[in-house]
């Protein structure tokens, strides 16, 4: 992004920036490459430049890798929830049977079997009680 070439007598930089108000700010003046700065104010200002352009790029590789964790935990819910569906389908229940057994509505239990409200562990041990499937064997060969 940027790049020095250094003299014996002063320090020219010359920056290539493309300007985004979000990173620099309304007030942003690029540089004049053939301006003659002090060489400590140039360094300075390139310093600033390259530290605010580098930890932009960190949040955006942080933010990444935190869509990419919550991708790989819904892929487990949802492996979750259809284990909760197979075998509600095994005991012949509806989902309005089962809501009615965890005094959910039917409208209520849907919702949790979708994924569109979170199941929290309370909720889904009570759900596997109802099930008649103990943990253990309801998360056998879960990875």
């Amino acid at each position: 992004m940027f790049k020095f070439e250094k003299d014996l007598s002063e320090i020219k930089i010359i920056l290539w920036l493309f300007w985004h108000p979000h990173l620099w700010g309304e007030c942003f003046i690029p540089i004049n490459r053939d301006a003659n700065l002090e060489s400590e104010k140039v360094v300075f200002l390139a310093y600033f430049y390259a530290l605010k352009i580098e930890m932009r790029e960190k949040e955006i590789e942080k933010e990444k890798e935190r869509e990419k964790e919550k991708e790989r935990l819904e892929k487990k819910s949802k492996v979750i929830l259809k284990r909760i569906v197979k075998r509600r389908k095994e005991l012949g229940l509806t989902q309005w049977d089962l809501g009615a057994l965890l005094n959910l509505t039917s409208s209520g239990f849907y919702k949790v079997e979708t994924g569109k409200t979170k199941l929290d562990t309370t909720r889904l041990l009570e759900i596997l009680e109802k099930l008649e499937i103990s943990p253990e064997e309801f998360f056998k060969g879960f990875k």
